[in-house]
């Protein structure tokens, strides 16, 4: 790949491609084509952040809705949006998603982007072309989950943080309590040695927490018998995709599928996980000294895939995140950079891609399920490419320090 040829491009084109494809194959077949799987209503996982908002409105426990299974405080933000009634609020979060995601990709794009350098134009269309033709886009507004303004707390955030200390980590610290999984982002804090922003953000999540302190012990009982509920398709999991190639493995190479891989494949993603989430940790405490400003914050991108990658049921629309990650490819992406850490970040591109493709569809052109995995497949390249790249950085910073 050229410099103006880069893995954004690449992963924009990818997913035109096979956007075109599919119509085309529909055209020519007259055969139905659905992107999402139609389920239970139109909205259906915000009508039970609905159903809690109005819980608390009425001095009960959120935890009543048996679906709600996220941290207590969304559900409290969101009681000025439910007093309308249910069609108002839907309406006007439903519109906010795709600018949740467009504003994210803008902010993450624009505290990336080099003044000097003119064809970044083409980083700008490729977010806005793969936003557009995006699976866990479409996915996110056919439920109306929260991972959009997950998505937005994190990038304002992190791109705040250096400006506005204490703007930027409230917002880090709301994201954390909106949805668990950008705690991660703290963690990478602590070991990048970052005091201030994490003893604000640590500091606006204890205010918080204290704030919602009456709900918790319910959100933690309604998460433990969320924990025993798995399943197949939508879900895209480290722990889900690791048995689906066990499986695919044991069929080719045996000729039978086994009646212990998914006892194993637990196990399997969580050492996988964490070695490479320690040796991530471990890049930033050594590597801490010396970034820059837009080094740091391109590093804390590089979570966003670890993140959505556990626990055993991750649903597609939460590969949303993965978006922002096109401007940091394109910063990472430099002339400088050797071929080793070239072909990682392009396995990340690929990963990426894959991650964004329209399953549902391909699942109905094709009629062969394993469309189903493509995302959660390709979640696990980006992570391993991530991984890959941050080993390599590690090697060269160390064999210079010695």
């Amino acid at each position: 790949m050229t410099k103006r040829f880069t893995p954004v491009l690449f992963i924009a084109l990818s997913n035109v491609i096979v956007f075109a494809t599919i119509n085309g194959f529909q055209l020519a077949t007259h055969q139905p084509i659905s992107y999402v799987n139609k389920w239970i209503m139109y909205g259906a996982d915000y009508q039970d952040f609905y159903q809690a908002s109005i819980r608390i409105l009425n001095g009960e426990s959120p935890y009543l809705v048996s679906r709600y299974v996220t941290p207590p405080l969304f559900a409290l933000v969101n009681v000025p949006l439910s007093m309308p009634g249910f069609k108002t609020a839907w309406f006007v979060f439903s519109s906010l998603i795709p600018l949740t995601i467009l504003f994210s990709y803008l902010l993450i794009y624009r505290a990336l982007k080099d003044s000097d350098v003119q064809y970044d134009d083409w980083v700008l269309l490729s977010g806005l072309l793969v936003l557009l033709f995006s699976y866990p886009v479409y996915f996110l507004l056919e439920r109306g989950n929260i991972d959009g303004i997950v998505l937005l707390c994190m990038c304002a955030g992190l791109a705040l943080i250096p400006k506005k200390l204490w703007l930027g980590s409230l917002l880090l610290a709301a994201a954390i309590l909106f949805k668990l999984y950008p705690l991660l982002l703290l963690v990478s804090l602590f070991f990048s040695r970052r005091w201030k922003p994490f003893f604000w953000t640590c500091a606006w999540m204890l205010l918080l927490v204290l704030f919602t302190v009456p709900y918790w012990d319910d959100y933690f009982a309604s998460s433990f018998h969320r924990a025993h509920y798995f399943r197949l398709d939508e879900n895209g999991s480290l722990v889900n995709t690791i048995m689906i190639v066990i499986v695919f493995v044991r069929l080719v190479i045996l000729g039978d599928t086994g009646n212990m891989f998914d006892e194993y494949s637990s196990l399997y993603a969580a050492v996988l996980y964490g070695l490479l989430v320690v040796m991530m940790f471990y890049a930033d405490y050594k590597l801490s000294y010396q970034s820059t400003q837009k080094e740091k914050l391109a590093d804390m991108l590089l979570y966003f895939p670890f993140m959505v990658a556990i626990p055993q049921l991750v649903y597609h629309y939460e590969f949303v995140v993965l978006i922002p990650l096109l401007p940091v490819l394109n910063f990472i992406w430099k002339d400088t950079l050797s071929r080793q850490k070239r072909y990682c970040l392009a396995v990340v591109a690929i990963g990426i891609s894959l991650s964004q493709l329209q399953a549902i569809a391909l699942y109905l052109m094709t009629g062969n399920m394993l469309a189903h995995y493509i995302p959660g497949f390709g979640l696990m390249v980006a992570i391993l490419g991530i991984s890959a790249y941050k080993f390599l950085q590690l090697r060269d910073a160390l064999s210079q320090a010695s």
